[in-house]
């Protein structure tokens, strides 16, 4: 996802001012997350953790009768894009967006209505573009980042399979490998799964218990990063970078 607003602002004149957070089941939740007792509840503690300590941690507490976490990740606030209309196209899928609540954020107001161009360009390759409906804004020129012809039309058979919301849904989508039904990305987890203003982009995923991540972003850590509960920094923007680097 690539887009900001030709008009930038006097902070922005010099550069691209805004943050892409890949925040996954490892990560720290972002603005305008609640807790919501009947969400999606991401476990954030352990067994025997205490409410102090929950939250603390800055998570959610609240116990149940069920196996459900006391202790969770604080899940999705109701603001979120929703599926208004769903198009098949040669190559894949359109999506056509609604936000239900144009209030302003930290970072000005959700941009309303949004595109999602999801094309299946070859048998191993996918391509999922998020972009502003109605304004034209700056890409970067295909002339410096050539993009592959996909295939017209789409190939029959893929090595990935994807999966979107229904039309009146929140919006989300996953893709899985079709040999083994794995997940490679899955937006409907219990984060923000899109965050889309003039400023600030996020798109969120779900990982797996298991799962190792590496690398990551500018900041100094080791190579493998840990999952429990951390932010981490994508891109810095005019910060020096650190002799560890």
């Amino acid at each position: 996802i690539s887009r900001v607003d030709p008009k930038m602002t006097k902070a922005t004149h010099m550069g691209l001012y805004f943050c892409l957070l890949f925040a996954a089941a490892l990560f720290q939740p972002s603005v305008g997350i609640t807790c919501n007792e009947a969400g999606i509840r991401r476990d954030c503690g352990y067994v025997g953790i205490k409410e102090p300590e929950c939250e603390s941690k800055g998570c959610c507490w609240h116990p149940t009768q069920d196996h459900s976490p006391w202790c969770f990740f604080p899940n999705p606030s109701p603001m979120a894009y929703t599926v208004k209309n769903i198009l098949k196209t040669m190559t894949g899928l359109q999506l056509n967006l609604d936000m239900n609540d144009t209030n302003s954020g930290p970072f000005g107001p959700p941009i309303t209505p949004l595109t999602v161009i999801i094309d299946m360009e070859t048998s191993d390759r996918l391509h999922v573009k998020i972009f502003d409906a109605k304004n034209q804004r700056w890409e970067i020129p295909t002339q410096f980042v050539p993009s592959p012809k996909p295939s017209i039309p789409a190939p029959s058979v893929t090595q990935y399979a994807v999966s979107t919301a229904s039309v009146g849904e929140r919006f989300w989508f996953a893709v899985v490998r079709s040999s083994n039904k794995e997940t490679i990305f899955n937006t409907s987890g219990s984060f923000n799964s899109l965050i889309f203003e003039d400023q600030y982009l996020e798109i969120s995923t779900a990982l797996s218990d298991d799962a190792n991540i590496y690398g990551l972003g500018e900041h100094i850590c080791p190579l493998r990063l840990n999952k429990g509960g951390q932010t981490y920094t994508m891109w810095n923007y005019d910060t020096e970078i650190g002799r560890a680097v």
